[in-house]
């Protein structure tokens, strides 16, 4: 049921290195959609190959405190295994609320998500020349 939950509120993809979360869905407020797609969320935070992940905004107008909770846990779970999160297309309201969190001083957030692909490509490319590995 969980997954079921989750399928109706989430695509998920893989592009390059990132793992891109798209809502499908405008506002989530829902206990039971917002626990599906915590855990969903924690599942991939914690796939060893997907250490990035993009989460796109398009069309949310709006995330229960419970949401931003559950996206707050999955960005310390990823920086805690040395992963990365970034968002994009975040709605001028949904900004608003994401900046009295203090949501950019923690998490890159960018306009679209083809720029936000790029920057993390090159931040993966920064981090593996630091690091010797290849890619």
């Amino acid at each position: 049921m969980a997954q079921d939950a989750y399928e109706r509120l989430l695509e998920v993809v893989r592009i390059e290195q990132t793992t891109v979360v798209r809502f499908k869905r405008r506002t989530v407020l829902e206990p039971a959609s917002i626990r599906a797609v915590g855990e969903k969320l924690m599942h991939l935070a914690g796939e060893q190959p997907r250490r990035t992940i993009l989460v796109n905004f398009h069309g949310v107008e709006s995330l229960t405190s419970a949401m931003i909770g559950e996206l707050a846990a999955m960005h310390r779970g990823l920086i805690g295994s040395g992963g990365r999160m970034a968002f994009c297309c975040v709605e001028p309201f949904l900004m608003q609320v994401f900046n009295v969190v203090k949501i950019p001083e923690r998490i890159a957030i960018y306009d679209d998500e083809a720029t936000a692909l790029q920057m993390l490509a090159i931040t993966e490319t920064q981090s593996d020349d630091a690091s010797g590995k290849t890619p």
